[in-house]
């Protein structure tokens, strides 16, 4: 059993919530326009968010992308953030404008939001892939579901306020550590981050750092912050942590010298009548059956990110991000896979999974979800290999 590890929970009495998350895997098109995603068990209501996922695979169930890869972007259907990471080419960019958007080696394809209707989202292509990539679609929505996208283009040491609208049970913070200007053959990396606020002035906060780097090459860290930039091995140059969380939203505040260029992207979610943890979970030290234990409530939905590396700071380590839910189970994992010679984007639709030092079998994790039970859940641990007692990090949704 593994025990809860500084969990923070927000709990709220009430009935039963109408709380909408849902996720469905699709085929980016490969000709311009509009496309849409439709997901009919979301619940036959409009969304009020969207969560975007690329990976450069064509192929539907577990694979390594054609190159190093990863697009990821959010909307609330006023505000936007995208952002992508091409480590083989050192190749990054962010912006406000698009949902969607990344280069492939060939193609810069981009997508904008169109609209939201009854279980889908509409984009529209104005350069469409090359290839018909796979795209990851999540959905938020119902009426005990608040949601709030900001796109933030500097964060002060002073702390900078975030005007959210409504206090934020958890945040998802994406940041590719630059401007909105390309930044090309540059060494830089790639922020993920989950942040998790109690409602009592208890915050959760974890980052996964991918640095792509042509002097050290690629190295990964796993910090208590909500965004983590690396330009080498070794401590970041510059982190953001979030925090004095209220009915307003939160602040976000550099914990060292930022660039006022620095631009970052939150989706911010409050849920009514439902109950939220966010905290860690320690994997087993043998291939075996591990539960997570100690939750006040079943969940049904739960984002994990999960390093490749037992360490704050390791060289050639990937990591893994994604989401399992009940009926649902397993529904997306993304691992970033390194070594010397090469760097993989992969993706899974059955399991949980996490990559380092590209693909060998003494440096990965994988798990699948046996169940959601009472109090956590349940998972089968069936390559731990030598990264055992490394930390993933959750949040679990009532």
């Amino acid at each position: 059993m593994s025990m809860l590890v500084n969990p923070h929970l927000f709990e709220v009495a009430g009935p039963a919530a109408d709380v909408l998350i849902d996720t469905a895997l699709f085929s980016a098109n490969t000709s311009s326009g509009n496309q849409t995603f439709n997901i009919p068990a979301f619940g036959g209501k409009v969304p009020k968010a969207a969560m975007f996922e690329v990976v450069a695979t064509t192929v539907a169930s577990e694979a390594k992308g054609a190159i190093g890869l990863v697009s990821k972007g959010f909307t609330d259907g006023t505000t936007h953030y995208a952002m992508y990471h091409n480590l083989d080419l050192r190749r990054r960019q962010q912006k406000s404008s698009s949902v969607v958007f990344g280069y492939d080696g060939t193609t810069a394809f981009d997508a904008t939001f169109v609209s939201f209707g009854t279980d889908e989202v509409t984009i529209n292509w104005s350069t469409a892939p090359a290839s018909a990539w796979k795209i990851r679609v999540y959905l938020f929505g119902g009426d005990d579901l608040e949601s709030k996208v900001n796109y933030v283009t500097g964060v002060a040491t002073t702390g900078t306020v975030v005007a959210v609208g409504f206090e934020p049970n958890f945040v998802f913070a994406l940041s590719v550590c630059t401007g909105s200007s390309l930044q090309n053959g540059v060494n830089g990396s790639m922020s993920t981050g989950i942040i998790g606020n109690d409602g009592a002035g208890g915050i959760f906060q974890r980052v996964i750092s991918h640095l792509a780097s042509s002097g050290s090459g690629w190295d990964t860290g796993v910090y208590s912050v909500a965004v983590a930039s690396k330009s080498g091995t070794g401590t970041p140059s510059y982190t953001i942590s979030l925090g004095s969380f209220d009915a307003s939203g939160f602040t976000a505040t550099a914990n060292n010298a930022t660039p006022a260029a620095h631009h970052s992207g939150y989706l911010s979610i409050r849920l009514t009548g439902s109950q939220t943890a966010v905290g860690a979970h320690v994997s087993p030290t043998t291939d075996s059956s591990n539960s997570l234990t100690g939750l006040p409530f079943q969940p049904s939905k739960v984002f994990w990110l999960l390093p490749a590396a037992n360490g704050t700071d390791q060289s050639w380590q990937g990591g893994g991000w994604g989401y399992m839910a009940s009926g649902n189970v397993n529904s997306n994992q993304l691992w970033l896979s390194f070594s010397a010679a090469t760097i993989n984007l992969g993706y899974s639709t059955t399991r949980l999974r996490s990559m380092s030092s590209d693909n060998s079998a003494n440096s990965r994790m994988i798990a699948t979800l046996t169940s959601f039970n009472s109090d956590g859940w349940t998972l089968n641990w069936v390559d731990v290999n030598n990264l055992v007692g490394a930390t993933w990090f959750y949040i679990a949704i009532e």
